[in-house]
């Protein structure tokens, strides 16, 4: 578990097995709340197996990710 801050960028790199730069990886994140979909988009490529994405939290819940 991670602890973000609200209102700033909050950055998370995920390995993704098998996966390759010229894969398309989506992501939702979802407030653990109401389980409400919050923010989704596509993963940046960053190496290996690794993809970076980005959001930015409004209040302060529990953040669950699907990548």
């Amino acid at each position: 578990m991670d602890y973000i801050q609200v209102n700033q960028i909050h950055t998370e790199v995920l390995g993704i097995p098998e996966s390759q730069s010229n894969h398309i990886v989506t992501s939702q994140v979802f407030k653990a709340s109401d389980n409400s979909l919050f923010a989704s988009g596509a993963a940046v490529y960053v190496g290996g197996i690794n993809w970076k994405l980005t959001f930015t939290p409004t209040s302060l819940d529990t953040y669950a990710i699907d990548v």
